[in-house]
């Protein structure tokens, strides 16, 4: 009797089965100078709750060593891209595998917390390390994901190392279970092209000009103008 009324009750919060919905999205692989990783090629494929919002991305690339010294090990960044170009999520995807120069390696992964206006995905190889223990950094990688902290004196001292900025770690990371086999032709990289890297950051500010010898009482000061929403290059 007992054990039948506690059947009945636990019924009654049996979870709801989702089964996403699978949608293809554009990808960029974002290439740069020295990067020891070329992507052949990838498939990005959202998954879609019931009422239409994303709920996680599933990554497929193949991608080749183009340098001239055996790999150990590879990073990429994932960004996901809305329809204005701006980034609104990123997470890293690392592959172990082991490639003398010219070799091919594959890599999936499953990262969650896509934002719902995701459209699209950049992909960017962010690190690199060789056989020889040596390590390839993209300009982008912050300069302090392995990299170590200045010393006192040092430009940059006393900021803070040990991540990329702007990541954060509850974005998924790591290999998921199988997907199915990775999508698109051989040396292709998306049908969006990229965009130019942002000029430099500018330097100290200029000091403030004299106040004017008979200002006028009437003017007001204009609100300051707020900052660009950040584009997928700059992430």
């Amino acid at each position: 009797m007992s054990v039948g009324l506690l059947l009945s009750f636990a019924a009654q919060f049996t979870l709801a089965q989702v089964t996403p919905e699978l949608r293809d999205v554009p990808y960029i692989f974002k290439s740069e100078p020295g990067c020891p990783v070329d992507v052949i090629s990838a498939k990005t494929t959202l998954e879609i709750d019931p009422v239409g919002v994303p709920m996680a991305c599933r990554i497929y690339i193949d991608y080749t060593n183009v340098s001239n010294k055996a790999l150990s090990g590879v990073r990429f960044r994932i960004g996901y891209i809305d329809a204005e170009d701006q980034v609104c999520g990123t997470f890293h995807a690392p592959d172990g595998s082991s490639l003398p120069p010219g070799g091919s390696g594959r890599g999936k992964w499953r990262g969650d917390k896509v934002h719902p206006k995701t459209k699209k995905v950049m992909i960017r190889g962010l690190m690199a390390r060789f056989s020889d223990g040596s390590i390839w950094e993209s300009e982008k990688s912050e300069g302090g994901l392995i990299k170590p902290a200045p010393q006192p004196g040092q430009e940059g001292a006393g900021k803070a190392f040990g991540g990329a900025q702007g990541s954060s770690p509850s974005f998924g990371q790591g290999a998921a279970p199988a997907f199915g086999g990775v999508g698109g032709g051989p040396g292709t990289v998306g049908p969006t092209p990229g965009l130019g890297d942002p000029p430099p950051l500018s330097g100290d500010p200029a000091p403030a000009a004299a106040p004017s010898a008979t200002p006028n009482p009437d003017s007001t000061q204009k609100p300051a103008t707020p900052p660009p929403a950040e584009n997928f290059d700059s992430y």
